[in-house]
């Protein structure tokens, strides 16, 4: 899967969400039955939030087959003690 890369531009309450391909800027409806993994829980839960990136391909009629989240890069924290006391 994840033929293409986009970015989700909303996701309803209602069970449908719309993607914006990355490099076209097309826009992309689709339900959430199409989330990888998707098992009834709200999509919020899974991280499918406006913004999120994600990967998806498409049937031969262009429509939506399977959606998933791309990984994120992880954010580093550092803490720093002052020394300097």
């Amino acid at each position: 899967m994840a033929e293409f890369k986009g970015v989700l531009s909303r996701v309803s309450e209602d069970g449908i969400a719309y993607l914006v391909d990355q490099e076209s800027a097309r826009t992309f409806p689709f339900t959430f039955d199409k989330i990888s993994g998707y098992r009834g829980e709200p999509a919020r839960k899974l991280g499918f939030v406006a913004g999120a990136a994600v990967g998806y391909g498409l049937d031969a009629n262009g429509h939506v087959e399977e959606v998933a989240l791309m990984p994120q890069p992880k954010k580093a924290w550092a803490f720093f003690r002052n020394s300097a006391r």
